[in-house]
């Protein structure tokens, strides 16, 4: 799995930070397992999804820091709330189409990491 392979545009948690600095000299990590899915499938990249759905990929983000970051991300206009009021109650989210111009140059962002991650480690180290 890529550091920010859980949600694009999420920043990695530290214990995710932890691993990259403890990869091996080749640029391995042993303890980085392979995503179940496809990575963005827990996003809202090809779907609308549920908070617990978005809660349960971003295991590492506190309900209250999500729930603050998808208002914020809203009032920007990078994604859509729909609140649906049935018995229970539950919320949806979507990207807009501003928030969709965003994933390509997320994915650049993403790809700089990658190929300049032991640079990023070693200089971290000095």
């Amino acid at each position: 799995m890529r550091p920010l392979d859980r949600c694009p545009g999420m920043t990695p948690p530290i214990g995710q930070i932890r691993q990259m600095q403890r990869a091996r000299s080749d640029g391995t990590n042993p303890c980085r397992k392979p995503p179940a899915q496809p990575p963005r499938s827990f996003c809202l990249v090809e779907q609308r999804r549920r908070f617990t759905e978005l809660r349960a990929a971003l295991r590492t983000v506190t309900p209250k820091v999500l729930t603050q970051t998808l208002r914020d991300m809203a009032r920007d206009g990078l994604i859509l709330r729909h609140d649906f009021a049935e018995n229970p109650p539950h919320v949806e989210y979507e990207l807009t189409d501003l928030g969709r111009s965003l994933i390509v140059v997320i994915d650049a962002a993403r790809a700089w990491g990658d190929e300049r991650l032991n640079e990023l480690i070693a200089a971290r180290n000095r």
